[in-house]
């Protein structure tokens, strides 16, 4: 039986925590573009570490870094809720051995990035709606989005939210 083992790296945040956690594991279950498999988390002072291993390839590396991201930040959720700290999760790097598809993630979402610009709203349209006596809402509604796109596995939750305000 073959198995494929796949790496990720990032950090905890706030960096100067210095939480440090030796290989947590737990199965993570199969989606669309990423096999049940196995995940072993480790944090040293700040850096995370994740080993993912699956009985077969993934066909998504986006979707695993959203997998390994948000386990990782379900397990620091854990620790944070142990001793009353709040922990950020932020997986930077993917690293497969037997593929030529390294890759260092950064903070785009290409499927949305034209998406203010095609409504026809440019940056000098939002810092005016900022000026106006009652930008909470819309301020809100930026920090939403920030978040949904910060956190995939919680996106439906933020664009929910923001529509029943």
């Amino acid at each position: 039986m073959s198995e494929f083992t796949y790496y990720f790296t990032g950090r905890v945040i706030p960096e100067r925590a210095g939480i440090n956690l030796e290989n947590v594991s737990f199965h993570v279950s199969a989606g669309d573009d990423v096999p049940a498999g196995v995940l072993y988390i480790q944090a040293f002072a700040g850096q995370l570490f994740g080993r993912l291993i699956t009985p077969t390839a993934i066909k998504n590396v986006f979707t695993a870094r959203n997998l390994v991201e948000d386990s990782a930040r379900a397990v620091l959720g854990a620790v944070g809720f142990v001793f009353a700290r709040g922990y950020a999760v932020e997986i930077v790097q993917f690293v497969a051995p037997d593929l030529v598809d390294d890759r260092v993630f950064g903070v785009d979402v290409p499927a949305l990035e034209k998406l203010a610009t095609d409504a026809g709203l440019t940056m000098g349209h939002l810092l005016n709606l900022m000026s106006t006596p009652s930008t909470w809402f819309f301020r809100r509604a930026l920090g939403d989005f920030r978040e949904a796109l910060r956190n995939s596995t919680d996106t439906g939750f933020f664009v929910t939210a923001q529509s029943r305000r």
